[in-house]
């Protein structure tokens, strides 16, 4: 299915990979399992009762009740036709992709921006990480930073979870040089570092450009 806007009459902008704050005016994309499983209700409110789903899950699933988001795939091709989308604001989701799901995502990224269409990634700076790493020198707060350490599978609760949810640790870590190279290299020219509440996009419309600014690194380059 594509979504289909009449040209010219609105700007086409995506926030991909939302989670639990969508932008109101965009589309508003993510794959969270809460999507899915907000049309399966009565199953979740009893997986509660049984304590194989935390409260707070729990919530997000009521949450994607209520607000208009679109389940969508980094992965895979994007419903998007070439050349038809204005603005696409991904922040931290890149980093949960495999180096080359991360390539997959950034060329269709570049094929459905139109010219002088800008995307704008927001990912966790991992010279940050190494930086407090460095001051600290602590290298249990280093790994669990990172991320990096998928969850043990040692209980059945544990197992039903990852059945319903799948892994969400980081798959990848980007510096600003590193993500980057990434954009040049699947089509992007001049990729730029942002500093917190600067961007290119000219109407963000309550877009939050200073998102986790205690960590992240901001990266957008223009089609």
């Amino acid at each position: 299915m594509l979504f289909l806007v009449t040209p010219n009459l609105m700007l086409v902008r995506i926030n991909f990979g939302c989670g639990q704050t969508p932008t109101q005016g965009w589309i508003n994309l993510d794959n969270s399992y809460a999507l899915k499983l907000k049309k399966f209700y009565p199953l979740v409110r009893l997986l509660k009762i049984f304590n194989l789903i935390s409260s707070s899950q729990l919530r997000n699933v009521e949450f994607n009740r209520k607000k208009n988001i679109i389940f969508a795939d980094a992965t895979k091709k994007f419903n998007f036709d070439n050349n038809s989308v204005d603005v696409i604001y991904t922040s931290h989701m890149l980093e949960h992709l495999s180096k080359n799901s991360a390539n997959h995502f950034i060329k269709e990224c570049n094929r459905v921006l139109k010219k002088g269409g800008i995307l704008r990634i927001v990912v966790p700076d991992i010279k940050k990480i190494v930086d407090d790493y460095l001051l600290n020198k602590d290298a249990d707060a280093f790994l669990e930073r990172t991320l990096l350490v998928a969850p043990s599978l040692e209980s059945l609760k544990s197992k039903i979870q990852f059945f319903f949810v799948g892994y969400r640790h980081h798959q990848w870590l980007y510096d600003s040089k590193s993500l980057q190279k990434l954009l040049l290299k699947n089509g992007f020219d001049n990729p730029i570092e942002q500093s917190p509440g600067q961007t290119l996009i000219l109407n963000t419309d309550g877009l939050n450009l200073s998102e986790r600014s205690e960590e992240s690194i901001y990266i957008e380059a223009i089609k």
